[in-house]
């Protein structure tokens, strides 16, 4: 009985995926040329209007679980807190939020045809070869 249970977990087990799977994984890709890989806090700078190589950051739509996942782990505000920041920031005329796009088919258009963006995309996106990664986000 033991052995027969203990073969029973192995099969359950080793057929579940890893934790960390291909599916944890969204791309932070550019139209720009001259952009190498940027780290985490030099994309924050540019979704946040800080300092950045003047990059056009581009959104999805809140309610994105992608978007979630960005601002989550990238920016480190929730969905309220980065909503409250962009408010202030256009009443104060100091800089307007990303532009959003409902799916990632629009964005990837935006990305084609308006030069100098970034945006980020889920793995698994058809990233066409005019963009480039910059950055593999894992979470």
């Amino acid at each position: 009985m033991i052995r027969l249970l203990l073969i029973v977990s192995w099969v359950f087990l080793s057929s579940t995926q890893p934790a960390f799977s291909q599916d944890n994984k969204i791309l932070i890709v550019t139209n720009a040329d001259d952009i190498g890989l940027l780290n985490r806090q030099q994309i924050k700078q540019i979704y946040m209007k800080g300092q950045s190589p003047n990059l056009k950051p581009i959104s999805l739509k809140q309610g994105n679980k992608t978007r979630v996942i960005f601002n989550s782990t990238v920016i480190g505000l929730t969905e309220s807190r980065i909503n409250s920041y962009w408010v202030q920031m256009k009443f104060s005329g100091k800089a307007e939020p990303p532009i959003e796009f409902d799916n990632t088919q629009d964005i990837i258009q935006q990305l084609k045809s308006q030069t100098r963006s970034i945006a980020y995309l889920p793995l698994g996106i058809e990233i066409p070869k005019t963009l480039h990664i910059i950055h593999t986000l894992e979470y």
